[in-house]
């Protein structure tokens, strides 16, 4: 049975606020259960919990699709001690569901990621979902953490695309 690893989820009629944040079960299973509704939930507190509980099940290789200032990043990279982590984000402007972010903005957040990363063993890949996705080869990664485009049909894209 799939085990979902949840922070916070809200979601409005075209909106995903937060999304399950990781999923454990075999591939062949994962997409049938949730589907049928059929899954353990594990609520963690807060993010540095779930960079802590990535860390207690040994993972050591991730990514992180939608960056922004590389808060978490860094986070996870202290948590994790010899992490490899790659960062997805194209860094561009864009604006909706209330968040407006212009490119003198984006320019600013690659800048701080860059130093917030700085002496981690971390990649970052200035690129879609999408690009980054197709990059990556199936089953390399122990977790995925998606928190790019919120829309719901862009996480539902999102896990379609980084699911094993």
């Amino acid at each position: 049975m799939t085990e979902l690893i949840v922070e916070t989820v809200i979601i409005g009629s075209n909106y995903v606020y937060a999304i399950i944040i990781f999923m454990m079960g075999s591939k062949e299973t994962i997409w049938a259960d949730l589907q049928k509704g059929e899954f353990n939930m594990r609520r963690l507190r807060t993010r540095i919990d779930l960079a802590k509980y990535f860390n207690e099940l040994g993972f050591k290789k991730g990514a992180e699709v939608g960056v922004c200032n590389g808060r978490y990043s860094q986070i996870l990279c202290e948590n994790i001690p010899n992490l490899k982590l790659l960062g997805v984000d194209n860094y561009r402007p864009y604006g909706g569901h209330g968040i407006h972010r212009l490119q003198s903005t984006q320019d600013d957040n690659l800048l701080v990621t860059r130093e917030k990363v700085k002496g981690h063993d971390y990649s970052l890949l200035i690129g879609t979902s999408e690009q980054a996705a197709e990059w990556v080869e199936d089953e390399s990664l122990d977790f995925v953490l998606l928190d790019a485009d919120h829309s719901y049909e862009a996480v539902y894209k999102d896990i379609r695309l980084w699911a094993p």
